[in-house]
């Protein structure tokens, strides 16, 4: 069965009660919040590999990348999927709190380059 459900707000009970999600978007996304959102709850996720999608699949549950595009591979990662249930923790990298330090940090870092710079 699928179910399109509209605008929820509460997403985390709705992917722990499914048994798949897929993420097949045509058009690569920046971050795979979805994707990671779904994994930390121990639902197993099937998407195509690309995109930031792609970077999580492969850090949290690679057997869950797909080569976009191909039905039969989407097919074969899916019964995989349903068999075995991923962990459901989220790497450190992921975590709200690492990606903002890494952020600031960056931040941090250009602006030291940009005053150290003459034009």
């Amino acid at each position: 069965d699928i179910t399109f459900t509209g605008l929820r707000s509460d997403i985390r009970e709705v992917f722990s009660q499914c048994n798949i999600v897929l993420s097949l978007s045509t058009q690569p996304e920046t971050f795979g919040r979805t994707v990671l959102e779904a994994l930390s709850v121990g639902t197993p996720v099937v998407a195509w590999d690309q995109g930031g999608v792609g970077e999580v699949l492969k850090a949290c549950y690679p057997e869950g990348a797909v080569v976009t595009g191909d039905p039969r591979a989407l097919v074969a990662a899916m019964s995989i999927a349903l068999s075995t249930a991923p962990k459901n923790s989220a790497p450190d990298q992921f975590k709200l709190a690492t990606m903002c330090e890494k952020t600031i940090t960056c931040y941090k870092s250009i602006s030291v380059i940009k005053s150290n710079t003459t034009y």
